[in-house]
């Protein structure tokens, strides 16, 4: 909860500084992170108490001059070292990519399916899920072996779920209903 507000703190500040160039910092933050969490020793150097601030500092410039990170990313994350605060960095990721997002005026649905969606249905799906949202969406796409057909979407706290399993309870409730 804490570090969820402490976050949004973060990335409403970052979005601020970025503007324009928020795409890049997004980028440049998510490679570190991926950075980070592709190698332990570099997370417990990184996220761990055992080292001074100026050694965690001093790594993660080198880091960052490797990743070519734009200077408010890595202001953010230094700001995040010198505080102890560098495991909230994939929560300010998340929230910075919310705010990037509706300030681009794009929503992001995840969809789950029993089976591949061939590239037609997923076409057909996108316009319809851009006509519910009203805005335009980007799609993220994962098998679900628990679905036996028919697919779920959800964009933000919605979830459009039109999976055979739910037609299926649907239809049961309404023979029990009598209806």
């Amino acid at each position: 909860m804490i570090n969820r507000a402490v976050a949004k703190r973060y990335a409403r500040a970052l979005i601020e500084e970025t503007g324009a160039a928020a795409p890049a910092a997004l980028a440049a933050l998510t490679d570190l992170d991926a950075e980070i969490r592709g190698h332990a020793h570099l997370e417990k150097l990184l996220y761990g108490g055992l080292f001074s601030t100026a050694q965690r500092l001093a790594v993660f410039e080198d880091i960052a001059g490797k990743l070519g990170m734009p200077k408010a990313a890595v202001n953010l994350v230094k700001i995040l070292i010198v505080h102890n605060r560098t495991r909230v960095l994939p929560v300010i990721i998340d929230e910075f990519q919310r705010l990037a997002d509706e300030k681009a005026g794009i929503a992001r649905a995840q969809i789950a399916s029993a089976s591949e969606l061939s590239g037609e249905i997923r076409s057909k799906l996108q316009v319809q899920l851009e006509r519910i949202a009203r805005r335009k969406v980007e799609c993220s796409y994962a098998l679900d072996p628990d679905l036996i057909g028919g697919v779920r979407a959800r964009i933000g706290d919605t979830v459009l779920d039109g999976t055979v399993r739910t037609q299926l309870q649907k239809l049961s409730r309404r023979i029990e209903q009598g209806t």
